[in-house]
């Protein structure tokens, strides 16, 4: 099977479920966006606004967002380490029988450090520090400078927020340490800037953003990256910085047409035109698959996915130490670290290669979207239920306590809910 340049646009704007540090956020039916776990700023607990509901405390259970309000349609949304995005989508009342098109507009919250959130310096607090201060959001608030522009993806990284036009060009802002904003220098950038290099370098149809590094694909399924290469997680072939978009050398040597990708804390990984799975970066835990510990500099086809064929990997999602497969008959896989249970696996041991979760290996599941966070995972099934796995010390499993879970438990309050 080939990926169709429709389904790598399918994957990068449907992203309806995504598992930051120490929280969650699912879009729902009701065009509405719930949110469970650390209602803090974890570099400063006195300040709240990762969950967007003004509070600073845990929410161990999910919470709609009141703050957004109707008619603005929830397309998707995206968790980093501290901050988080939604793209929504805005439907007008035609006027006079004349149509209007719909407008998209993105909203950030959370820490405003190093200028994540894209709304511009505070001069009053830039003034007072002596240097750039942007201010935290406790409710989304609207990225003025990505106004009237046709935005298909937003994505949240470490401390770096990046968003698709749909005419493949990329927008970047935040923490420029490493060159993750892929400007060609390490700058902080506190609202949208364009990202000039990636002009030259075809429609980009897919991005995403990792703990410091940024990645995009485009529709001749050539993979670029850029920002920190330690142990290898832009499959460069190197363990250097990049400062601008760099083609991965094997996905045009050798032909191999990236479907779908995720940037993971310390790695990454793709799925070809073929299906196969390909990781690089940093080998700890077990995360790459390969069955075993090595740092891969370049992409490595993960050669375990050979024995469940004709089943094919068509999602993958990399988290901080832990990486999670979907399959098309919708099972998941995971290895890497064990710790919190965030494997699904029942146990706090470390998987070097890709072990089904049993729990969830059921008809009645048929698992259509995953995502990786820090420490946890999360999983929507066919029905439209929510089950998450793994630290649940802030909430961010949302089954109600503050507990570890070995294994899928579903998230009360979201039955049936969440796109399918």
């Amino acid at each position: 099977m080939r990926f169709t340049m429709s389904y790598a646009i399918s994957a990068a704007c449907g992203r309806s479920i995504t598992a930051g540090a120490c929280h969650t956020h699912c879009c729902t039916f009701e065009d509405r966006v719930a949110s469970w776990g650390n209602g803090k700023n974890s570099g400063n607990p006195s300040q709240g606004g990762l969950l967007a509901s003004q509070s600073k405390d845990r929410l161990r259970n999910a919470t709609i967002i009141d703050s957004i309000g109707f008619p603005k349609n929830p397309v998707q949304v995206s968790g980093g380490a501290k901050h988080s995005a939604i793209l929504l989508q805005i439907v007008r009342e035609q006027q006079e029988g004349v149509y209007i098109q719909p407008e998209r507009q993105v909203y950030t919250w959370g820490d405003g450090a190093q200028g994540r959130l894209g709304h511009g310096v505070d001069e009053e607090l830039t003034e007072e520090n002596e240097f750039p201060t942007a201010t935290e959001e406790t409710i989304p608030r609207q990225v003025l400078g990505l106004e009237k522009l046709k935005i298909v993806t937003v994505v949240c990284g470490g401390a770096h927020t990046m968003a698709l036009h749909d005419n493949g060009i990329i927008y970047s802002w935040g923490c420029g340490a490493n060159g993750r904003l892929g400007h060609g220098d390490e700058e902080d950038i506190y609202e949208p800037k364009m990202v000039e290099q990636i002009k030259d370098l075809g429609r980009m149809i897919m991005i995403d953003a990792g703990g410091a590094s940024s990645a995009a694909s485009n529709n001749d399924g050539v993979g670029f990256t850029w920002g920190c290469g330690a142990n290898g997680r832009l499959g460069s072939g190197s363990g250097e910085d990049v400062l601008t978009p760099t083609a991965i050398a094997m996905t045009q040597k050798e032909e191999l047409y990236v479907g779908m990708f995720s940037m993971g804390g310390e790695h990454g990984a793709f799925i070809d035109g073929s299906g196969s799975v390909y990781t690089f970066g940093s080998g700890a835990d077990g995360k790459l698959g390969h069955g075993n510990l090595q740092d891969q500099q370049a992409p490595k086809r993960i050669e375990f996915f050979d024995s469940i064929l004709p089943v094919l990997i068509t999602n993958v999602a990399a988290g901080g130490r832990h990486t999670v497969y979907m399959t098309d008959e919708g099972d998941i896989y995971t290895c890497g670290y064990g710790g919190n249970g965030r494997l699904g696996q029942g146990t706090l041991g470390d998987i070097r290669i890709p072990m089904l979760v049993r729990a969830l290996d059921a008809p009645e599941y048929n698992i259509v979207a995953i995502a990786a966070g820090d420490s946890h995972s999360a999983v929507i099934v066919q029905t439209g239920d929510v089950y998450c796995f793994g630290w649940g010390q802030f909430g961010q499993l949302g089954t109600g306590n503050f507990k570890d879970q070995l294994l899928p438990v579903a998230v009360p309050g979201l039955s049936a809910r969440c796109p399918r």
